[in-house]
């Protein structure tokens, strides 16, 4: 082998290994740190959940209803709060999760279930934005409520970015 094919042989070699830790490099500065990390992680003592019902918390930008029935479970709505005007605006999905943008300023939450009734809405709103205490739609054109990933450490349970975005139903 001449000197000349070895030399592009090791330039290439070189190239791969630089382009290779670049790589890495980038990838790990993308990794959310820690600080943030533990700025977005939420911790709920399970004696504070109602045996009925749902205990509801603030968790990045969605409302997070945390309820016992029939399974320990977390559902997460699309959600702003307009502190000037004092008032709580949730996000319904058109279709679905991925395109939530159709504002929905009176949710109703109760042991039964979860529902939009904004008189500002159409009454076909209405009829579809129903979900049932498991989170499944009442209706027939939306998807059923999204859950967060969680996990329970000694009678706390944790919501975190580490565990991952909402998980798919079903």
């Amino acid at each position: 082998m001449d000197q000349r094919k070895l030399l592009i042989i090791l330039m290439f070699l070189l190239l791969i290994c630089g382009g290779l830790a670049l790589g890495r490099a980038l990838l790990q500065a993308m990794a959310p740190d820690k600080v943030s990390t533990e700025r977005h992680r939420v911790e709920v003592k399970l004696a504070d959940i109602p045996a009925r019902g749902f205990y509801s918390i603030n968790y990045r930008n969605f409302k997070a209803f945390i309820g016992k029935q029939p399974k320990l479970q977390v559902f997460l709505m699309p959600f702003t709060n307009h502190a000037d005007e004092d008032i709580d605006t949730y996000y319904l999905p058109d279709p679905g999760w991925d395109r939530p943008f159709i504002p929905c300023r009176q949710f109703q939450v109760s042991s039964q279930g979860f529902a939009c009734t904004d008189p500002q809405l159409h009454q076909s709103w209405h009829r579809q934005a129903r979900w049932d205490a498991n989170g499944n739609n009442l209706g027939s054109r939306m998807p059923d409520l999204q859950q967060a990933r969680f996990k329970v450490e000694a009678g706390v349970l944790i919501l975190s970015p580490q565990l991952g975005s909402a998980k798919p139903r079903g």
